[in-house]
C-alpha cells in the first residue's frame, strides 16, 4: 500500500497527484478505508491526513468519527466495494460521490478500458433509522416495502 511508504502520511491531494485518481475519487476512498480501520485519517485540521495504521505514533488533532453503519448493504460500503473493484481492474476513479451526505449526481465516474462510465450504486434499506436520536427505534416501514418505493430507471 503507498502509505506504508509513508509513515509521515500523506494529504488526499499527494495520494490523487501520486495514483493518478482524482482528488474526490481518494477523498471516498480515503474515508471508507478510514471507516474499515485500515488507514487511520486525521480529518480535524487542515490538510486532511492519511496515515498507515502501524504509524500509531503521529500526532493527532483528535479522535475519527465512527462511520454510521458496519451493515454490508448500506450504499456506502456498497459504493466502495464498486470503487474498490474498479480500481483491481486497472480503472482510473475519476469521482466518487459522498454517499453520507447523499450528495447529488452519479455515484461513481471512471475510465475504464478506454470507456468512460457512469455508475449509480443503490444499497438496501436498514431496519434501524441512521439518525443517532433515533437508533434505539425500530423503522415501521420494512425494508422489502421501502426498496420497492423508488422509481424504476430506464436502461
Amino acid at each position: 500500500m503507498l502509505l506504508a511508504r509513508h509513515p509521515d502520511g500523506l494529504t488526499d491531494a499527494e495520494l490523487a497527484r501520486l495514483t493518478g485518481w482524482a482528488h474526490p475519487a481518494v477523498n471516498q476512498i480515503c474515508r471508507q478505508l478510514a471507516a474499515e480501520q485500515l488507514i487511520r485519517r486525521d480529518d480535524l485540521g487542515r490538510p486532511i491526513m492519511n496515515y498507515p495504521v502501524d504509524a500509531a505514533a503521529q500526532p493527532r488533532r483528535g479522535q475519527l468519527k465512527p462511520r454510521r453503519t458496519a451493515e454490508w448493504f448500506w450504499e456506502g460500503n456498497v459504493q466502495a466495494t464498486v470503487v474498490r473493484h474498479l480500481a483491481e481492474l486497472g480503472a482510473i476513479v475519476q469521482s466518487v460521490a459522498d454517499t453520507a451526505t447523499k450528495a447529488r449526481g452519479t455515484d461513481v465516474v471512471a475510465t475504464l478500458g478506454g470507456r468512460h462510465v457512469h455508475i449509480e450504486v443503490k444499497g438496501w434499506p436498514s431496519t434501524s433509522y441512521a439518525d443517532p436520536r433515533r437508533a434505539s427505534e425500530i423503522k415501521r416501514t420494512q425494508p422489502t416495502l421501502q426498496a420497492n418505493t423508488g422509481t424504476p430507471m430506464p436502461c
